[in-house]
């Protein structure tokens, strides 16, 4: 091949288009896409899913207050339904006996810590309002702050641990304890279900962020969840615990239609919401996670507030302004960490061309 030797003047012009080029590209990224319509329509889909699950159970468990079960029910429904998904097709991963031999002690803490997180969280909606129950769920950053560093062993920055300290504070002081729609026991249950909540989101994390060919994909941990769960919930439930055994046979035996119906409403809505918040994660970029998250955690919050008004004293709204508080400055400064990574990433995608290019005359510029 002839030797091309590029002289100075065409070496900047070359670098000043692709920098151009590169100007052109950072604005192009402001415009909506269609990968951004699809990652909204995702978005909507799991706040959707997220609400009318919410109050699907708080509506159930109500009217019959049977967590146990009811999460039985929903580990082998979702184990069913999922397995066949991947039988069906291989697109959505594929689960083996390999996965139990190599990750077996892992798949089974992740498997604990979702167990207690749905029985204590739908035991908590029993004797709790949902907006109550969605105001100590926002004590969740500390302990998957916790759970998180234990297992990246990288530490957070001090206005982060500062910004959850606030957050912890404004819940405290935003539960009006004594009141009919918070007791003492509800309290307690939720917040038993925000420490294996943030277990469960932690080990998630872990195991779908693994190295290629260790990873599981969203659906094959939600399987796997599943499976390992369903004999441990069953023989809590044969054990009769809180007398759930005689409530259920009861209510099965006098309305086996609204039984069923009502078990099979819930376990496809949890199903629906735990695998597209999986694949929400897979699909979105840490900066519109963080976004996104905000959103939701905001709405879960004050929607249920409207939808099911109680009486708060001025402390408790001196509480719930100083969690929002915390709440924005957590998520704000979550996202100014994000953006830093995303421009130092785009520095080194975006040289120009010009300065990469070797001095003129040299063998490299063929």
């Amino acid at each position: 091949m002839d030797e091309v030797v590029m002289c100075p003047a065409i070496a900047k012009l070359v670098g000043a288009m692709a920098a151009t080029q590169s100007s052109a590209a950072r604005w192009a990224r402001c415009v909506v896409t269609k990968d951004d319509l699809v990652v909204a329509g995702w978005f909507c889909f799991f706040l959707a899913l997220n609400l009318e699950m919410n109050f699907l159970l708080k509506w159930a468990m109500s009217l019959l207050a049977v967590p146990t079960f009811q999460a039985f029910f929903d580990s082998v429904f979702s184990a069913l339904l999922l397995g066949a998904v991947m039988r069906g097709s291989a697109a959505f991963g594929s689960a083996s006996l390999h996965d139990l031999r190599a990750q077996g002690g892992e798949l089974s803490v992740f498997a604990a810590f979702f167990m207690l997180s749905v029985v204590l969280n739908n035991a908590s909606l029993a004797s709790l309002s949902l907006s109550i129950n969605q105001i100590i769920k926002g004590c969740g950053p500390l302990p998957t702050l916790v759970f998180t560093v234990a297992l990246t062993r990288v530490l957070p920055r001090p206005w982060t641990v500062v910004a959850i300290v606030v957050i912890i504070l404004g819940t405290g002081l935003a539960i009006p304890f004594g009141s009919a729609d918070a007791t003492t026991a509800g309290v307690l249950l939720a917040l038993g279900s925000v420490l294996a909540t943030a277990g469960r989101q932690a080990f998630s994390q872990h195991l779908m962020g693994r190295k290629q060919g260790q990873t599981f994909e969203p659906i094959v941990l939600v399987f796997w969840q599943s499976v390992l769960a369903a004999p441990c919930l069953l023989a809590l439930w044969l054990c009769n615990v809180g007398d759930e055994r005689t409530k259920v046979l009861d209510f099965w035996h006098a309305q086996p239609a609204l039984a069923i119906g009502m078990s099979v409403a819930i376990s496809a809505s949890a199903i629906a919401y735990t695998v597209t918040m999986y694949y929400f994660t897979r699909l979105t970029s840490a900066v519109t996670l963080t976004i996104a998250g905000s959103v939701k955690m905001v709405l879960l919050i004050l929607i249920p507030a409207l939808v099911d008004p109680h009486i708060f004293s001025a402390i408790n709204w001196v509480g719930a302004c100083i969690y929002l508080a915390g709440f924005l400055m957590y998520t704000y400064l979550g996202h100014l960490e994000n953006v830093a990574k995303l421009k130092s990433e785009n520095v080194t995608e975006n040289t120009p061309l010009g300065s990469k290019l070797p001095p003129p005359g040299s063998k490299e510029n063929v």
